[in-house]
């Protein structure tokens, strides 16, 4: 044996003597695909530890919302590019369904074997044959680069002068044809008239340095910020994924059509918004009864406002502001005023507080 292979056998001794725990194993050919980005490969990881065993046909079915908290990524949106990576690859094959409750749903076949149009390495045997040559290929390149550069030599010094002030012949030959070489000919400027007995000259002054743009610091966000940032992101995931797929099934919303991850922003903001309201803010059970009596996927703000203001109870604003000139008693039309409509013992929200209350929950 020679003492590379020593030393990839023990390299490979060191990593097997670890802890034990139950593990996925990754098909080498995935591992070392020239066109699959990381996260692409960390997503075939994922969706092959959902692989029963028992059933042996390589189906799984987890959401997308969960795939991207196991792999660490805030939005579930950012599973989309790598599911078509793994898909253009052959290692995964993507079909849709629908689920019990209407809403529509993917189902993942993992595959363990290369397909067959698979051009790359399949083994880490061959993908080191291809790296070696990579390398020598870089190596080659190097040095032929070293090369052409030294074979250009150094600047050669300027020729002196002799006694009488006059340059040898030779010089003049070698130095006229370099300024040739250098000098494009139909740049040349003609011949500039001896100013030795000139004065002589100041020189110009130096250009004054560009000054270089001031940056704003961007501003920390406190941690109450923070964490209405989180609160509306779940309001948004439960809207979007939970809440307005079950209004579908009953008929009370369509079907979304259009750019998902614009819409969600669109309904994260609002939920945002209304969680910072001033001077009293809106309850998260508020917010989420308000997009159901609105029954659209990415309401507009002025149709939420007006959902906010039906469910928690506000009177809507009416008239100009002015005193009123007269009474209704003098035209003989008293109008009985309305009940209101908020009620006076204080709710107290659920544990999940995004939750929908029902009837008998009020």
């Amino acid at each position: 044996m020679t003492e590379q292979v020593l030393a990839d056998i023990d390299e490979q001794l060191k990593i097997v003597s670890g802890r034990r725990a139950p593990f996925t194993m990754v098909p080498e050919w995935v591992t070392v695909h020239e066109e699959l980005q990381p996260q692409a490969k960390a997503l075939y990881g994922a969706l092959a530890m959902h692989v029963n065993i028992s059933r042996n046909d390589g189906k799984v079915w987890p959401t997308r919302l969960a795939l991207s908290n196991m792999l660490g990524w805030s939005r579930e949106q950012s599973v989309d590019p790598y599911i078509k990576q793994l898909v253009k690859a052959g290692a995964i094959t993507v079909e849709d369904y629908r689920r019990s409750d209407g809403s529509m749903g993917k189902i993942y076949y993992v595959h363990e074997t290369e397909p067959t149009w698979h051009t790359g390495p399949r083994t880490v045997a061959e993908f080191y044959v291809l790296h070696r040559e990579k390398v020598k290929a870089m190596k080659a390149a190097k040095k032929a680069t070293k090369k052409a550069e030294s074979a250009d030599g150094p600047s050669t010094p300027a020729p002196t002068a002799d006694r009488r002030g006059s340059t040898p012949p030779a010089a003049k030959k070698a130095t006229s044809s370099r300024t040739k070489k250098a000098v494009d000919p139909a740049e040349t400027a003609p011949a500039v008239p001896d100013t030795s007995a000139a004065p002589e000259q100041e020189p110009a002054p130096a250009a004054a340095a560009p000054k270089a743009k001031a940056t704003k610091a961007r501003k920390e966000k406190t941690p109450e910020e923070i964490a209405l940032d989180k609160l509306a992101d779940e309001g948004a995931h439960r809207w979007w994924d939970v809440e307005a797929p079950k209004l579908v099934a009953e008929k009370k919303m369509t079907s979304f059509m259009g750019n998902s991850s614009s819409a969600f922003l669109a309904v994260r903001t609002l939920i945002r918004q209304a969680l910072a309201a001033k001077p009293n803010s809106y309850a998260p059970h508020v917010i989420m009864a308000a997009l159901i009596d609105g029954a659209q996927w990415s309401p507009h703000r002025t149709a939420f406002d007006k959902a906010l203001r039906r469910v928690s109870g506000v009177q809507a604003a009416t008239g100009t502001g002015r005193p009123r000139l007269y009474r209704d008693s003098q035209w003989g039309q008293d109008k009985p005023t309305a009940p209101s409509a908020v009620s006076a013992e204080p709710y107290v929200p659920p544990a999940d507080e995004f939750a929908v209350l029902d009837d008998d929950d009020c």
